[in-house]
């Protein structure tokens, strides 16, 4: 069974949400909790729009209204329900409330206690990217996305993000100042290159044994960047990652890192926590 909170405002990227949720193939053991945080003024737009955006789901379906604050509202309410996902569009309505415009979707990202998607297309994910670094969180993502009820075939694949050659040997000289010679340096950054390529090759193990169609891909450079430079280039429908990553090198899954993706991606993005 999985618990989705949708929060819909009438906006159409709310209506993007929705008709994203609408299309997963869930069961009736699913449940959808529309949340609708409006004026009074608004409601009854938020409320037709509620209507239209899950027709045609299996899942069992309940609406909900609250007013106050917008992120805090879902952040309270998808506590309230320990939701399994919070699923909300990238941008909100232009009335009075505001409601998912971007400041407060990537609140809610930063605060949610479970995981996150912000959709910006209404068709069910076939084409994923999947970034990991080898945290829990990462680890997690992978979980998820394998269980993640889709409609089959969907190709995806798995990118890491390790620096530059030269940006590892001055990481090398800083951590081993007393063994900085040439060799040395070389065999560890050769090690650190071996580990990516083991760390995408068997996570995309993982996602191939769900039924999934996955590949590795090991890239350098600025972590965001390059994460929502392969969606493009993969033409991703959904981007998806933990919510947090490693004190490592860099420490290149930072959050900051999770919320430039989640503010540039092109395609929908989604933020998978541990706690999931």
């Amino acid at each position: 069974m999985m618990r989705i909170v949708c929060a819909l405002d009438g906006s159409q990227s709310a209506l993007t949400a929705g008709r994203m949720v609408a299309a997963l193939p869930l069961t009736p053991q699913d449940e959808v909790i529309v949340l609708t945080v409006a004026t009074l003024l608004d409601m009854s737009g938020a409320q037709d729009v509620s209507v239209e955006a899950m027709e045609g789901t299996a899942a069992t379906v309940r609406t909900e209204q609250r007013q106050g604050n917008a992120a805090d509202q879902i952040l309270r309410f998808a506590a309230e329900t320990q939701a399994d996902l919070i699923v909300m569009g990238h941008r909100g309505h232009s009335g009075l409330t505001r409601l998912l415009l971007g400041s407060v979707a990537e609140r809610v990202v930063r605060h949610a206690g479970c995981s996150v998607l912000i959709a910006r297309d209404a068709r069910p994910p076939q084409r994923i990217v999947l970034g990991t670094d080898g945290s829990g969180d990462a680890r997690r993502a992978a979980e998820w996305l394998r269980d993640l009820p889709l409609p089959r075939p969907v190709e995806a694949s798995v990118v890491t993000v390790i620096p530059f050659t030269e940006d590892l040997a001055r990481a090398y000289r800083m951590q081993f100042p007393a063994n900085s010679n040439e060799e040395q340096m070389q065999a560890w950054i050769d090690e650190e290159f071996q580990k990516a390529r083991d760390l995408v090759n068997a996570t995309a193990d993982l996602l191939n044994a769900g039924g999934l169609q996955a590949s590795g891909e090991v890239r350098h450079g600025d972590p965001a960047q390059e994460l929502v430079s392969a969606a493009e280039e993969h033409g991703a429908d959904l981007l998806v990652m933990g919510a947090a990553g490693l004190s490592a090198m860099e420490r290149f899954f930072m959050g900051s890192v999770t919320e430039k993706v989640v503010r540039h991606a092109h395609c929908s993005a989604a933020v998978v926590r541990s706690s999931a």
